[in-house]
């Protein structure tokens, strides 16, 4: 099913309903599950990936299907493991393009058994009993260049290890901030961890799960915060229980933004973003080391402003949903901009010249099955009528994202 998107123009006034934050809630829920807690959490995020993630977990099947998040399957392998569950995990073919290795290497070190239906550390797997009781080993080096998810399910399940736990890691995590997030949930909620450069330290401890209420996902309003910075016009809207927490390292589209002449003005439990003067310049420069998500909005944010975008630390943009650095790069050469790559150990910087572009009227674009390239594309419906071939995967993350769009346009 393909969706066309007319060209379109943006309210003035609104108030955008964002779904809740998918990280945050998808590690509660494997705290409530590991706390054995019925205490209420209210605005899980209904994207596709958690609600997965809640069925798996409650499921009493030996047999589940976890869809096709990276972060759902790699959350219920390693808890999975330290529940001692017998469990055969399905999943959807695409994820098996995705790294998953290090974190199955992993908790074999802990003392994991996997039989791997099909290749050596893909999907589907079988995860069986463990031997031993408890686990023998206290530290383990991360592999977290490609994903930094590998140690954040490793970190969830180590306050149930009966000795402390050393978890270190060599050179700069990918998206640190999402380690530093499930330290803060997980120390929020009664777990004992000393944290140092490259080292973090869990002890034993039970989880202690309060009720809590998620708060709204950054990196959604990242697509609005680029619709902002791309209109002419003063705009004022308004984003319920976004909120200025730290927890969420995709804030930093606000500081971004801000360059363009949008400004956020923080309220207890909303976000009011407003633009009265648009500002122009030639350059931007962006290092994506911990902030990858909001890659694919502002790559074409600054092709839409004809602008060079400079970016650093881009190489873990090959390994989501899709190679998203491939995609972009591709989609705006298209068009007529120049790349600059630099290729230097494991990292990737490139530089786009976004300023010969010239985007057409109506526009194509291919999604491959990543909700983030949709969403980013959606943005050339300012300039474009676009048509979209795969809109429903918008789901994966922000279900109503398409219902919201449509409300903040002019009729």
């Amino acid at each position: 099913m393909t969706m066309l998107l007319k060209k379109i123009t943006l309210k003035k006034d609104a108030e955008i309903e964002l779904p809740a934050s998918k990280s945050i809630s998808n590690r509660l829920l494997i705290i409530q599950a590991l706390s054995n807690s019925n205490v209420e959490l209210t605005n899980v995020s209904k994207a596709k990936d958690t609600v997965e993630l809640l069925k798996c977990l409650s499921s009493q099947e030996r047999i589940i299907h976890a869809g096709e998040g990276g972060t759902t399957v790699r959350f219920l392998v390693a808890y999975f493991f330290i529940a001692n569950h017998e469990k055969i995990i399905h999943c959807d073919e695409t994820l098996n393009s995705r790294p998953h290795e290090s974190l199955f290497k992993h908790l074999e070190q802990l003392g994991a058994i996997f039989e791997f239906q099909g290749s050596q550390y893909k999907f589907p797997v079988k995860v069986c009993r463990r031997k031993l009781p408890e686990i023998e080993c206290t530290h383990l080096q991360i592999d977290v260049k490609k994903s930094s998810q590998f140690l954040s399910a490793l970190l969830l399940i180590a306050p149930l290890f009966t000795k402390p736990f050393e978890f270190t890691w060599e050179g700069n995590s990918v998206s640190y901030p999402y380690i530093t997030m499930t330290c803060k949930l997980m120390s929020q909620y009664g777990a004992k961890l000393e944290i140092f450069k490259n080292k973090i330290v869990v002890k034993p401890s039970p989880y202690s799960l309060e009720a809590t209420f998620v708060e709204s996902d950054w990196s959604s309003a990242a697509f609005f915060y680029c619709l902002a910075s791309l209109v002419e016009h003063e705009v004022h809207w308004k984003f319920p229980y976004l909120v200025m927490s730290d927890l969420q390292a995709d804030q930093k589209i606000s500081k971004i933004a801000s360059l363009f002449g949008v400004e956020t003005l923080v309220h207890i439990d909303f976000i009011q973003l407003t633009k009265k003067n648009t500002k122009s310049f030639e350059r931007l420069c962006v290092d994506f080391l911990d902030c990858p998500d909001l890659f694919p909005a502002i790559a074409v944010c600054c092709a839409m402003k004809k602008m060079i975008l400079e970016c650093k630390n881009v190489q873990h943009l090959r390994h989501k949903e899709s190679d998203r650095l491939f995609e972009l790069t591709e989609f705006v050469k298209k068009y007529g901009a120049t790349i600059k790559w630099h290729e230097l150990d494991d990292t990737i910087e490139i530089c786009i010249d976004n300023r010969s572009i010239k985007l057409l009227d109506s526009i194509e674009v291919e999604v491959k099955n990543d909700h983030r390239l949709a969403m980013a594309y959606s943005l050339l419906s300012l300039v474009a009528k676009v048509k979209i071939d795969q809109p429903t995967v918008v789901e994966k993350s922000f279900p109503d994202y398409w219902r919201q769009l449509d409300l903040l346009s002019r009729k």
